[in-house]
């Protein structure tokens, strides 16, 4: 379910976004984690997501994701 979480967009186009996850928020929903995630606020704020691939730096966690372009035929 999509949640209107805060979230720093570090930089996004029309193929990647790269987003800073704050501390301790847990990634995705799971038994006992149904909101609050980093996916519940990427459904939000990301509308067309489809990956997820984390990059984690020496004391900092940045998550790059895929994003896909709707086609019409």
């Amino acid at each position: 379910m999509a949640e209107n979480l805060p979230l720093e967009i570090i930089y996004q186009d029309e193929d990647v976004a790269v987003v800073n996850k704050p501390q301790g928020m847990v990634v995705h929903p799971s038994a006992g984690h149904t909101s609050g995630t980093l996916v519940n606020a990427l459904m939000y704020h990301i509308k067309d997501l489809s990956g997820i691939n984390g990059v984690l730096r020496p004391r900092v966690s940045f998550t790059a994701l895929t994003r896909i372009r709707q086609v019409s035929l």
